[in-house]
């Protein structure tokens, strides 16, 4: 192994490019608690598929969420209840504690389709749940250019309302939350690679508001973990952004040993979680390709087009440099 991926690993004592470390707990605070008096989940047979394809869309789509119809769904035979514990995302993800922690008037809005619409939307503590709907897909179709791409070829994305009030309006399945998913470390000039584990961290510098603003948005912040331990740092910002810290030392008292910048994408959702694209720099001219949330066999199927895809982020961390600065 040689190139600029050796001297990553070797700065922080990665010996080999394995299947990566064991799924283990936060490094920051462990697994989020479960509140046992948290709301119960209702998820209807057959829940209503309601889209909103555009801003005008909105007010009819909204209107699927009238407290009259959630009422009747929530009382149909066949109805099934879950304890919020029950489902992953409202537990393991931060927006999913807030909505959970959250008065009513409140609903969630995901792309659709998941699997290539990276679009979200949460709207909290609203004067009903027809606003609640109406805001939640009004976000999610403004979701920012840099973080929801699609090729021309394909149709265009929709918002799907997932969620109202205590209402689950999709199955159950789709709220998945893993909270640490497959990344592959790629040395684009060699092709060198090694498979790591992302896992999400939460920063403490910012109040819940701004945080759940952010994300909604498309801003993480995760920790990338080699069989040794953490080897980095990565912030990713709605703009589409990154920023990727080189770690070394024990996991108490890390150190920044280098730094990459860059641009990323989203592709869509795989088991809940986003799955990026991303192309990093440091200020040598050192260049590193970053895949996260891809499945083993996508990467294996798909790994030359994600790889290229990767690659022409390389001219867009340029652009929104440059259009970062025109703006300031």
């Amino acid at each position: 192994m040689t190139g600029a991926l050796l001297a990553v690993l070797m700065l922080v004592g990665v010996k080999g490019c394995g299947g990566g470390p064991p799924l283990g707990g936060n490094l920051i605070g462990g697994q989020a608690s479960v509140d046992i008096g948290a709301p119960k989940l209702t998820q209807p047979p057959r829940p209503p598929e309601i889209l909103a394809h555009d801003a005008r869309d909105l007010e009819g789509a909204a209107r699927g969420a009238a407290v009259d119809r959630l009422a009747r769904m929530a009382a149909r035979n066949g109805a099934t209840r879950y304890e919020s514990a029950q489902i992953p995302f409202f537990f393991e993800s931060e927006i999913g504690r807030a909505y959970l922690e959250s008065g009513p008037g409140r609903a969630l809005a995901r792309g659709a389709p998941a699997e290539r619409c990276a679009g979200f939307g949460v709207a909290l503590n609203r004067p009903s749940p027809v606003e609640a709907a109406r805001e939640a897909l009004a976000s999610c179709l403004q979701t920012p250019p840099a973080y929801a791409e699609q090729t021309s070829s394909e149709a265009p994305c929709a918002c799907q309302l997932i969620a109202a009030e205590n209402l689950l309006l999709t199955e159950a399945e789709s709220f998945a939350y893993p909270r640490a998913v497959n990344a592959l470390l790629i040395d684009p000039a060699r092709d060198v690679t090694a498979s790591l584990i992302a896992e999400e961290r939460t920063p403490t510098k910012e109040t819940p508001p701004q945080r759940l603003a952010a994300l909604s948005q498309g801003a993480r912040s995760l920790w990338l973990l080699a069989p040794t331990g953490p080897m980095g740092a990565l912030d990713l910002s709605a703009d589409g952004l990154a920023e990727f810290r080189l770690l070394k030392g024990p996991a108490e008292s890390l150190e920044t040993v280098r730094l990459y910048t860059g641009a990323w994408r989203a592709e869509g959702y795989r088991r809940g979680r986003l799955a990026k694209r991303m192309a990093l720099t440091d200020s040598e001219g050192g260049q590193l390709l970053l895949l996260i949330g891809y499945d083993p066999e996508e990467l294996r199927d798909r790994r030359q087009a994600l790889t290229t895809a990767a690659r022409e982020l390389f001219s867009a961390r340029a652009e929104l440099s440059r259009g970062a600065s025109t703006a300031n």
